[in-house]
């Protein structure tokens, strides 16, 4: 009987020997191509914050809408490729499902969100941030197997006001956006 167990103990160290070396082994495979070309295209998106009031959650979506709108018509004109992806903030999704699957579906490299601040009675405005996939440990057939990293980060502030609501003109905050990210090179970072 102690025979059989040494022989046991031995069989399932030998086991456990073979399935550490067979872990080391393991090599992750290459990532998608389009997550390594600089030139592959660009998904942007508006992120909000939810209102209780429907009329408030209306006027500040279009809003955003329109922030995104323009700054991508500006990056379009300056000649990338720009996808753009809306998100309802009455409507509860898994935000980096979405996006990780877009970027799979477009063959986009790179996240640009626009995230609307709202910090009454203080001031809002928005967040910019760029998006890149953190490749180094790639998983294989899985989009979300990685995370996202930020390589730009800005913000535009304005006082909570009645003059600042007369005198915002969206068309040119959008145009701003996209001005500062082109001025940054950050579309052009590997």
């Amino acid at each position: 009987m102690l025979k059989k167990l040494k022989l046991l103990f031995i069989l399932l160290l030998a086991l456990g020997l073979l399935s550490c070396n067979n872990q080391k082994n393991i090599k992750h495979s290459a990532p998608p191509e389009y997550l390594l070309d600089p030139n592959a295209c660009s998904i942007i998106k508006n992120s909000s914050i939810s209102f209780d009031d429907n009329k408030a959650q209306n006027l500040w979506f279009g809003i955003n809408k329109a922030v995104v709108d323009y700054s991508a018509k500006e990056l379009l004109n300056n000649g990338y490729a720009i996808r753009k992806l809306f998100f309802d903030p009455a409507k509860a999704v898994n935000a980096l499902n979405v996006v990780t699957a877009a970027m799979e579906n477009y063959k986009c490299r790179r996240l640009i969100q626009i995230k609307h601040v709202h910090n009454a009675p203080h001031d809002f405005g928005y967040d910019v941030d760029i998006l890149v996939p953190d490749i180094r440990d790639f998983t294989p057939g899985s989009t979300s197997s990685y995370k996202l990293l930020s390589i730009y980060d800005k913000k535009y502030r304005f006082p909570f006001t009645k003059e600042s609501f007369d005198n915002l003109i969206v068309s040119d905050l959008g145009k701003k956006i996209a001005t500062d990210i082109l001025i940054s090179k950050a579309l052009t970072i590997r």
